[in-house]
């Protein structure tokens, strides 16, 4: 496994990958936070924090080469051997046109961190007050983007997804599940049936694949059903599960013999609010 991935940005010259977990955050750093917030963080996230660390980064690609263009650089993934064909996609290079078939993920990782949640935070809050105030001239379209910032204020933003989209905690729910939150206006997000520990936990099992749309949707663990209605705009509800579907081929490529995470049973057995789904 080692073998196959690269750090995804390394302008310092270093290419390894990076994982980086910083120290447990201190309480009072915790209420400076929510003091600027003006809202409590919600238990699981506090209990990461405070338990685990105040700042998690993970960020890596596979080996590629590159090609530079007028307008940018190409990268040409060049493993030796492809994931399962479940995760190989046809792609055509932008610069020089040539098809290949490529991982459908071909990078991941991910940063949970009190800074990142406040700039997450604040983000939103941008976002929430475009869709509010501007006048669309239509009715119907002002509704609906009414409703996109309903969905937007019922989560806790904690992570942004380099699309600029983010991870939240949905607040309606007394588990606090994730929710996976669209800013793009055409649909609200994904409604993911795990808490924060437990999502980490699948993340991890699968090598951090990424918290994008394609990389949620590519590990969907069963079948992706369509929430619709006048409350609930184009929201996806994915059963994202690393022991299901085609997740266990990817696994067992990507670690490649290597010790890899696992979920304890116990986990599944303790299950909130119900269990995985699938």
């Amino acid at each position: 496994m080692g073998a196959r991935i690269e750090r995804l940005n390394w302008a310092d010259g270093d290419p390894r990958p990076f994982f980086f977990a910083g120290n447990r955050a201190r309480e009072a750093l915790l209420s400076h936070a929510e003091d600027r917030l003006g809202q409590p963080i919600p238990s699981t996230l506090r209990r990461f924090f405070l338990d685990c660390t105040d700042m998690l980064v993970v960020d890596w690609a596979f080996r590629s080469r590159r090609i530079e263009g007028d307008s940018g650089t190409q990268r040409i993934i060049t493993l030796e051997e492809l994931p399962p064909d479940a995760f190989v996609q046809t792609s055509r290079g932008w610069i020089d046109g040539i098809e290949r078939l490529t991982p459908a993920v071909w990078s991941g990782g991910i940063e949970i961190s009190l800074h990142g949640m406040v700039r997450a935070f604040q983000a939103r809050t941008g976002w929430v007050e475009t869709y509010r105030d501007v006048d669309y001239g239509d009715d119907a379209l002002k509704a609906h983007f009414n409703r996109i910032a309903d969905y937007m204020e019922v989560g806790f933003p904690f992570a942004t997804a380099p699309n600029g989209d983010w991870l939240a905690i949905d607040l309606r729910d007394g588990c606090e599940r994730i929710m996976h939150v669209s800013h793009e206006g055409e649909e609200a997000g994904i409604e993911i049936d795990m808490t924060l520990p437990q999502f980490l936990m699948h993340q991890a099992m699968l090598g951090f694949p990424g918290i994008d749309y394609p990389e949620l949707f590519a590990f969907a663990g069963g079948e992706i059903a369509t929430l619709g209605g006048p409350d609930s705009p184009y929201v996806s509800e994915v059963p994202f599960d690393a022991r299901g579907g085609d997740n266990p081929a990817w696994t067992d490529w990507f670690w490649d013999g290597v010790e890899r995470p696992t979920i304890p049973d116990a986990l599944f057995a303790q299950w909130p609010c119900g269990g995985p789904i699938g």
